[in-house]
């Protein structure tokens, strides 16, 4: 998120500049935003199950809430968490944990779902279960949690 960067990448600036231009770059972005062809129908499916839904983003709130509702998402989802509100961000717990207790559910319960480093660090911070998905591959989250749900 924009704190870590402006420690890391961009030392000096500030973090409303760092959050300002991602702003702005996120909007251009929301043109090119590809989701995976089976995300939809798969988080449906899950709905429909019963099983419950979030997103936590190291991207800034009111950012994440444009991209998640241009992509199709947040109807779909019953939390979704983004940078602000004093949580600090992933690798940090907080996120996750936030997102934890808005849906009602104990980490042994969960499965968190992510394609970076930090979402690993995150979910083990939180002592819950992860599964590394790369949509770049092009493959499909239906299979990738298969072997994970119990019918």
């Amino acid at each position: 998120g924009p704190e870590e960067d402006a420690r890391t990448l961009y030392p000096g600036r500030p973090v409303s500049e760092i959050q300002a231009a991602y702003a702005e770059a996120m909007a251009e972005a929301v043109e090119t935003l590809v989701v995976g062809a089976d995300v939809h129908q798969t988080l449906d499916d899950l709905g429909r199950r019963g099983i419950l839904r979030a997103v936590v983003t190291n991207t800034q709130r009111d950012v994440a809430k444009h991209l998640l509702e241009a992509a199709g998402l947040l109807g779909r989802l019953e939390v979704w968490v983004g940078v602000g509100g004093g949580l600090r961000e992933k690798p940090a717990p907080d996120m996750a944990e936030h997102a934890l207790e808005q849906l009602g559910v104990a980490p042994a319960e969960a499965l968190f779902v992510g394609d970076t480093g930090y979402d690993e660090e995150a979910a083990r911070a939180v002592s819950v279960a992860f599964l590394h998905y790369e949509l770049r591959t092009g493959g499909s989250l239906a299979a990738a949690l298969a072997p994970r749900l119990v019918d």
